[in-house]
C-alpha cells in the first residue's frame, strides 16, 4: 500500500500491544474465548461493510488508484471504529487498531482491494479466530 515508515511503526506497535493485552485477558480469564470471538466478529462485520463499499468500483482502477484506495480505507477504518470495544469503558485505541492488524495477519481482513481473494472462505467464519492469536508476528508486518 506504500505507507510511510512512521505509520508502519505505529501499526506494529498497535499489533504487539493489542496482542499482549488480548493474551493477558485470556490468560488471566478476564475475557472468555467466546467474548473475544464475538469482538473479532464485530470488527470483521464492520470491516466487511466498509470494505465492500470501497471496493465496488475497483475493477476499473489502476494499481496506483487501488493502492491509494487501500491507504484511504485503512486510515478511515482505523479512525472510525472507536465505537467497537471489547467491553464498555475500555477505550484504548491500540486494542481495536491492533486487533485489526491481528486479523489482517491471520488473514481475516485486508486493506487493499485485490487482497480479498486471499480471504475467500475465511471472512464469514469467525469461529476459528484464536483470541491469543498464535501467529508469529515476525513473519510479516501487520500492514496487509
Amino acid at each position: 500500500m506504500c505507507v510511510d515508515k512512521e505509520r508502519i511503526q505505529d501499526a506494529i506497535s498497535d499489533f504487539f500491544r493489542a496482542y499482549e493485552q488480548r493474551s493477558r485477558w485470556v490468560r488471566e480469564e478476564l475475557v472468555w474465548q467466546d467474548e473475544m470471538e464475538q469482538y473479532d466478529g464485530r470488527l470483521i462485520d464492520s470491516w466487511r461493510h466498509l470494505f465492500y463499499a470501497m471496493k465496488e468500483d475497483s475493477a476499473t482502477w489502476s494499481e496506483q488508484e487501488k493502492a491509494k484506495a487501500g491507504r484511504n480505507f485503512y486510515t478511515a477504518l482505523l479512525d472510525t471504529q472507536r465505537h467497537i470495544r471489547i467491553r464498555p469503558g475500555f477505550e484504548h485505541p491500540y486494542v481495536w487498531r491492533g486487533s485489526y492488524h491481528i486479523l489482517a495477519n491471520i488473514p481475516r481482513v485486508c486493506w487493499h482491494p485485490d487482497m480479498e481473494s486471499e480471504l475467500q472462505g475465511k471472512v464469514d467464519d469467525v469461529s476459528g479466530v484464536d483470541p491469543q492469536c498464535t501467529v508469529d508476528p515476525s513473519v510479516k508486518t501487520p500492514m496487509h
